[in-house]
């Protein structure tokens, strides 16, 4: 029995990740209805830094919004996070 092994196969390289929650604007990595009352809060005041324009866009429209913090509320009453959760590869 002759076994060919290929000569083109590469070693496999792990990819570490940072992950973060979209949603979580105040960073303590959960999401709640403290997170919401910034949202609206931002949002009435017309003030949004970039971490809220990053973190706080949970719907991916490239804007804060209503919407974002209904998002984040039916996330709430649902306990469903999965949809929220970013992979950034580590360089």
């Amino acid at each position: 029995v002759t076994t060919t092994v290929p000569t083109d196969i590469q070693p496999t390289t792990t990819i570490a990740y940072d992950t973060y929650l979209k949603g979580d604007v105040n960073c303590d990595n959960k999401i709640s209805i403290e997170d919401v009352r910034i949202i609206i809060v931002a949002i009435a005041n017309g003030k949004q830094d970039d971490l809220l324009a990053v973190r706080g866009d949970t719907n991916d429209d490239n804007r804060v919004s209503v919407a974002d913090a209904r998002m984040l509320i039916v996330a709430i009453d649902k306990n469903y996070f999965d949809h929220l959760i970013v992979k950034i590869p580590r360089v």
